[in-house]
C-alpha cells in the first residue's frame, strides 16, 4: 500500500489496523512505513502489536530505535539529515501514534546570505499570533520560547502581532522583563530594536509591530493610523506604522536602509474592509513622503497588510503605495496563511497576506525575491503540546504561528 504526501501538509492517516479480532494470544505482528521522497529513505515509521488474553499491547518505534509504549515524545535522527519527532497520542479509546518527519535545515542556504555585504539585505515579515494572553491563551511562551531557533541569519526582521507584553519581553517604555520572552531569545542575534507601535490604554492594545536588526538602527518614528477609520476588533489595537533607519557598515563600507513595518486592518466573516486598509495605505504612504528620504536609498515596506495576492485590491495596494512587489523565488511556498498545512490558521484559507515591497520613487535593487519559509520546530515540547481550543489537535504541533513568515533578499550594488 502506497500513500502520497504533499510536502507541509497537516497530519493525515496513513496506516489502520486492527487491535482485537485475530490477535492471538503471545503473538507479535510488526507493522513497518517507509517515508520515501526521490527515491531515498528518510525514516522508517515502525509499529509492534503484542496480543494478550484480552486485546493487545501496542509499541511504537522510528528507524533503528528501542521500542516504545508511553505517551512521551520520541526522537530519531537518521542518516539521511531528517528528524523524526514521534509519540503515542490519547483519544479516549485506543491510542493514535503520530509522526512527524522534519528536514533539518531546508532553509539554510539563506541563512546569512548577505551578512558580509552592505549592499546586499535580507529580512523577515513574520506575523507572530502573540495575541494578548489575558484575551486568548494559545502557547504564545511556548511559541515565543522556541521561535528564536528560527530566526537566526537575516540582517533584519519586521514583526506583526506581538502584542502580549511579557510574551514579547518589553513594554511600551521599554522594559524588559521575562527571561524566556522572544526578546530575550533573539536579542543576542538582532541586538537592535524599535519600540512597539502605539501603547496600551484601558483596554485597547499596542499597535504590536517592532523591527528587531542586526546592525544599528540610528532613527525610528511611528505613526498610529486613524482610530475613527477602523472595523470591529481591530479597533482595540493601535495599529500602524514603525519606521527604521538602519546603517549597515562592514569594513569600512556602509550602505543606508529605511524600513517601515505595518499590520493593516483585517476583514471578519461577512465583512470587506478594504477601504479602511485603503485609508492606512494612503497614510503610511504619507509618512514615508514626510521623512524626506534621499532617493538615492533604498525604502522597504513589509508586515501583514491583509490584502489577498489574487484579489482586485493586490494592485490597488501597490499604486498607492508607489511601490514594486519582488520576483517570488520558486522555493517558496505559494501562501502566508494556509489551513491545507497550517492547524493554526483558518482551516479554509489560502491566502498571500504578508509581503516585503520596495518603494518605487527611491533607489530600486539591482535584483530582489521573495519567499514564504514554513518554519516549524522539531522540539519535543512544541509537539508534546498544541495550542489552545485545538489542544486535542495534534496536528498544531511544531507551528510557530498561524503565519508563515516572508524572506526577501536584495542587491542594491551600483
Amino acid at each position: 500500500m502506497c500513500s502520497e504526501l504533499e510536502p507541509w501538509q497537516k497530519a493525515t492517516p496513513v496506516l489502520w489496523f486492527n487491535r482485537d479480532e485475530g490477535i492471538k494470544w503471545g503473538r507479535d505482528f510488526y507493522f513497518e512505513t517507509k517515508v520515501v521522497c526521490d527515491g531515498r529513505v528518510l525514516a522508517t515509521l515502525r509499529q509492534k502489536l503484542h496480543g494478550n488474553w484480552i486485546g493487545s499491547s501496542l509499541y511504537h518505534s522510528a528507524d533503528d530505535l528501542d521500542w516504545f509504549s508511553d505517551r512521551d515524545v520520541h526522537l530519531s535522527d537518521s542518516s539521511a539529515g531528517v528528524q523524526t519527532l514521534f509519540k503515542s497520542a490519547y483519544t479516549g479509546w485506543y491510542d493514535d501514534l503520530v509522526y512527524v518527519v522534519h528536514a533539518e535545515e531546508v532553509y539554510d542556504h539563506l541563512r546569512h546570505l548577505a551578512t558580509d555585504v552592505p549592499d546586499q539585505l535580507t529580512l523577515l515579515a513574520y506575523n507572530l499570533q502573540l495575541l494578548p494572553t489575558s484575551i486568548q491563551w494559545i502557547d504564545q511562551g511556548l511559541r515565543a520560547r522556541y521561535m528564536g531557533e528560527a530566526l537566526d541569519g537575516f540582517d533584519a526582521i519586521v514583526f506583526s502581532e506581538a502584542f502580549d507584553d511579557d510574551v514579547r519581553g518589553f513594554d511600551e517604555a521599554g522594559n524588559t522583563g521575562d527571561p524566556d520572552s522572544l526578546w530575550e531569545h533573539i536579542r543576542h542575534m538582532y541586538p537592535y530594536r524599535t519600540d512597539i507601535v502605539g501603547k496600551d490604554e484601558g483596554l485597547e492594545q499596542d499597535g504590536g509591530v517592532f523591527i528587531a536588526s542586526r546592525w544599528p538602527i540610528l532613527h525610528q518614528e511611528d505613526l498610529v493610523y486613524d482610530e475613527s477609520v477602523c472595523e470591529a476588533s481591530d479597533c482595540l489595537s493601535e495599529k500602524g506604522v514603525m519606521y527604521a533607519r538602519i546603517e549597515k557598515s562592514l569594513d569600512g563600507m556602509s550602505r543606508t536602509y529605511h524600513l517601515f513595518g505595518s499590520h493593516l486592518q483585517a476583514d471578519y466573516p461577512g465583512d470587506d474592509n478594504s477601504h479602511v486598509r485603503a485609508s492606512q495605505l494612503n497614510e503610511l504612504r504619507r509618512f514615508v513622503d514626510a521623512l524626506g528620504i534621499p532617493a538615492d536609498e533604498p525604502v522597504i515596506m513589509a508586515g501583514d497588510f491583509n490584502v489577498d495576492l489574487d484579489s482586485g485590491e493586490y494592485p490597488q495596494m501597490l499604486d498607492r503605495l508607489n511601490a514594486a512587489d519582488p520576483e517570488r523565488a520558486e522555493y517558496g511556498f505559494p501562501y502566508s496563511l494556509d489551513g491545507f498545512t497550517n492547524a493554526m490558521a483558518d482551516p479554509d484559507s489560502e491566502w498571500m497576506l504578508d509581503y516585503v515591497l520596495v518603494d518605487r520613487s527611491h533607489r530600486m535593487p539591482r535584483f530582489g525575491e521573495t519567499a514564504v519559509l514554513v518554519l516549524r520546530s522539531p522540539a519535543p515540547e512544541m509537539m508534546a503540546k498544541s495550542a489552545g481550543q485545538r489542544r486535542q489537535d495534534m496536528h498544531v504541533l511544531g507551528n510557530y504561528s498561524d503565519h508563515y513568515p516572508v524572506f526577501a533578499y536584495f542587491d542594491f550594488s551600483d
